[in-house]
């Protein structure tokens, strides 16, 4: 049975990649990770070979074990990504001959457009949990009644319109059927 232990370990916060966990180590290549372990290594062994069997002074010994570690950490090391220590210390001491011009990758219109489709998408959830409550859901039932209730009673009335205007207002003619002779008798042709 394997034992749980609780560790209090933010997970966001470690570097898988950095070895031991020291920022420096991470985003080492194969090359840079023998450089640096190799130094190391030649340190420590110098440094207790030195102290074991040939007898030198312990600061001469201290001082050449960590100008070989030095020498692993300036080449096996990395400041970031694209920049091991070494490099990084020969541009702050001297001044780069080529100049790097670059735009951030960051643009502030897209930003600002992201931020605007942000905030939309927050009124747009707002409005919906608003219309979601019951209290609108009933209003917008009062609503939805009263407009059908409008477009039926103008339905109606119109019908009814139409229904009145066309039985009362028909023109009726009457027309009089006179024969030819009673015809030329009424105009006193005679």
């Amino acid at each position: 049975m394997a034992l749980q232990f609780e560790r209090n370990v933010n997970l966001e916060e470690i570097d898988s990649d950095a070895v031991l966990g020291i920022k420096y180590l991470s985003h080492q290549t194969l090359l840079q990770k023998a450089i640096f372990w190799g130094c190391v290594v030649i340190a420590v062994v110098f440094f207790l070979m030195t102290q074991l069997f040939a007898i030198l002074p312990f600061i001469l010994s201290f001082f050449v074990s960590m100008l070989f570690a030095g020498i692993g950490f300036l080449f096996g090391a990395n400041q970031n990504e694209n920049l091991t220590i070494a490099q990084y210390v020969k541009l702050l001491f001297f001044k780069p001959v080529r100049y790097v011009d670059f735009k951030s990758t960051e643009d502030i219109y897209m930003m600002q457009d992201e931020a605007i489709k942000i905030k939309e998408e927050e009124e747009a959830r707002k409005k919906r949990e608003q219309s979601a409550s019951p209290e609108s859901q009933r209003r917008l039932l009062i609503i939805f009644i009263t407009m059908f209730s409008l477009i039926v009673v103008i339905f109606i009335a119109g019908m009814s319109v139409n229904a009145y205007k066309n039985s009362h207002f028909e023109h009726h003619t009457i027309g009089l059927y006179i024969p030819y002779e009673m015809d030329s008798y009424l105009k006193g042709e005679t």
